[in-house]
């Protein structure tokens, strides 16, 4: 585990060698480096229809496309609240499908960050309300951010998980307090942070030089009875609808958050948007957020000017405008850092497994017999699942910095605590497993479940009569032409060592599963640059 570590910690740092982009058309590598970034993954169609309209034409014209809903879906298929699995399957299905790649992308980033979980039992079988939530995500998440923000505070989903749905006023007498659970994760973890920030990100500090807090707990306190009185509406979907509020069960007394007062009887609706636009309008939210977009998306070590320039943006979209989270997604994709064809030593992230697996099935059209998706969970193959964070705090900490041979890691490497003994283990079957399955569509006869993916790339596979030629193709659409050369190399060599035709199948199509297993299964594809 340590060997694999190093061998990713060695990448991200940027200590690479020369990478094998001679040759091929820059407008190419940066179209698919944009698509790593904004899109569940690159594929030829894509890739040039980016270099058709340019980077900033792709967005624009994706941020015009409808929504896809994740929850329109299961209610098509007559799904009840217990398919958890029809819900699964429609992410797989929208993830790599949709033609709002954009849209979906950030939906996805969005919710690492604004946190629900199926692995809470209460939402466990509630796969209705879970798909619900995931698409305000979906419909909010290039809209504004005080629309996202009031929408993931009445969802029923987010009030089952941290305990606003029911959440009463206390009682004295019988020793009761509000909930402190929302209040405390939507300033730690949805808005504003634990700490005063710079317009740059960088920690406000003291005259010790130590950071200073953004609340404390009066403010968690007071908060959490501003989030009183609130349950499911009075209808037959109310498990998709806002909650409401319910007369008598909200705390009408005064209370005070960081330093803003709350007047007394003002009502739960309205002591909710008052406590709403006070984060709206912290001047810790603009920089908060667009860090933990900027790593979901494109690098985890951000620089402080590029954390700057895209909070800057949050504050006013050009046109007066804060908290327009389209304007501030384009800003991030569209920066000088984002968009350096030469990257300096940092700058990148590790893919996600998740999306290596929807990067694969996009690459390969992946398509099943009967239309189906059968990976229900995928957490037990390769360590993750959509809406199925272990907790509140997402799959990984923004700040993490893995231990390796060399001590503590230079950069932080958030992704990085997806893996372990097992997870690693797991990860590298999985990819050999689902490669294999190339080679099964092409013999024409998959021995495999009617309801499972299989790729279909006839014509990339023609391109292995070339090993060369076929390790470039793949180099451009998984690797953005940054395959190091000494990489390109050993795949070359391999791949000439086996045979092009064998009886029974396609030509190429063993070294195209070959040549996808080897690439997905490397730690230099790990890291997205």
């Amino acid at each position: 585990m340590n060997r694999i570590i190093g061998l990713v910690l060695w990448l991200a740092l940027g200590i690479t060698a020369s990478a094998q982009t001679r040759g091929i058309d820059p407008a190419r590598v940066d179209a698919v480096r944009l698509l790593q970034q904004a899109s569940f993954g690159a594929t030829e169609t894509d890739m040039e229809q980016v270099v058709a309209l340019g980077p900033a034409g792709w967005i624009d014209a994706q941020l015009v496309l409808p929504a896809t809903s994740h929850l329109q879906r299961l209610l098509d298929e007559g799904a009840e609240p217990g398919d958890v699995d029809r819900r699964v399957q429609a992410w797989w299905e929208i993830s790599v499908r949709a033609p709002d790649q954009l849209r979906q992308r950030v939906a996805f980033a969005w919710s690492e960050i604004l946190v629900i979980s199926e692995r809470n039992s209460a939402l466990a079988d509630q796969a209705i309300a879970t798909a619900a939530y995931y698409d305000v995500l979906v419909h909010e998440g290039l809209g504004n951010f005080r629309d996202l923000l009031e929408q993931v505070t009445l969802n029923p989903a987010m009030g089952v998980y941290l305990g606003t749905l029911g959440n009463f006023k206390g009682d004295e007498s019988l020793g009761t307090r509000a909930d402190e659970n929302y209040a405390r994760e939507v300033m730690q973890l949805f808005t504003i942070g634990l700490v005063q920030l710079h317009a740059d990100g960088s920690p406000v500090l003291d005259a010790q030089g130590q950071p200073l807090p953004t609340y404390g707990q009066q403010d968690v306190e007071n908060l959490a009875r501003v989030f009183t009185g609130w349950y499911l509406a009075d209808a037959t979907d109310a498990t998709i609808r806002p909650m409401e509020p319910v007369p008598g069960y909200h705390d009408e007394g005064e209370k005070v958050v960081m330093g803003q007062v709350f007047p007394a009887e003002q009502g739960a609706r309205a002591d909710l948007e008052q406590a709403l636009d006070l984060l709206f309008h912290h001047p810790n939210t603009g920089p908060f957020l667009a860090r933990l977009l900027i790593q979901r998306l494109v690098t985890s070590n951000p620089s402080p000017a590029y954390i700057q320039r895209v909070a800057a943006v949050f504050a006013d979209n050009g046109q007066g405008v804060r908290g327009d989270l389209a304007a501030m997604v384009k800003a991030i994709l569209l920066d000088a850092e984002a968009r350096d064809p030469n990257p300096p030593p940092g700058f990148g992230k590790l893919r996600e497994p998740l999306i290596q697996l929807t990067h694969l099935w996009r690459l390969g059209r992946a398509a099943s017999a009967n239309g189906d998706w059968l990976l229900d969970y995928p957490e037990y193959f390769i360590g993750q699942g959509p809406l199925r964070a272990p907790s509140v705090f997402s799959f990984f900490d923004p700040d993490y910095r893995p231990v390796g041979p060399e001590g503590v890691a230079d950069f932080t490497l958030p992704e990085m605590q997806l893996l372990s003994e097992s997870t690693a283990v797991n990860q590298l079957n999985a990819w050999s497993y689902f490669t294999q399955f190339a080679l099964w569509s092409f013999a024409g006869e998959p021995f495999i479940e009617d309801d499972f993916p299989l790729l279909h790339l006839p014509e990339t596979a023609l391109l292995a009569v070339m090993p060369e030629a076929l390790v470039q193709h793949l180099n451009l659409l998984m690797m953005a032409g940054q395959m190091p050369d000494d990489m390109y190399k050993q795949l070359v060599q391999t791949l000439n060592a086996l045979p092009y035709a064998m009886e029974g199948l396609p030509p190429g199509s063993l070294r195209l599963v070959d040549a996808l297993w080897l690439m997905l299964s490397s730690p230099q594809y790990a890291v997205q640059r």
